[in-house]
């Protein structure tokens, strides 16, 4: 039987301060995300020195921080992260969001997360 193919997710989470609240997020996305992820992109909207010593000091390899030299606005912060991507699907997130077990659709799960069926001899 052919191994269904996985399709790649990338995670957007615009930052702009609040070090504490974003560090839970993304702790949350790699807890919850880490076997399908490709990259998370954090994009920094100019941010204070603390909140960009924590993302700095980020040890998770799929994590990708972008601090921008002046604060962009959610929407476009957003949209340069996206165009960073070349996965199938981006997951865009607010950076007070904490994800749990079994917050994706069931529809979305299983695209992400195929079901591997046994055949029966």
């Amino acid at each position: 039987m052919d191994k269904p193919s996985l399709l790649s997710v990338d995670v957007v989470i615009p930052v702009y301060n609040s070090p504490d609240i974003v560090k839970r997020c993304i702790d949350s996305v790699i807890a919850h995300l880490n076997q399908s992820i490709h990259t998370v992109w954090i994009q920094d909207d100019a941010s204070n020195v603390e909140t960009r010593e924590m993302l700095d000091g980020l040890t998770y390899t799929q994590v990708h921080v972008h601090h921008a030299l002046r604060n962009l606005g959610y929407g476009q912060s957003v949209n340069e992260a996206v165009a960073r991507s070349d996965a199938d699907l981006v997951l865009v997130l607010n950076s007070d969001t904490e994800l749990r077990e079994n917050f994706l659709p069931t529809e979305l799960y299983f695209q992400i997360f195929p079901i591997l069926t046994l055949e029966e001899d």
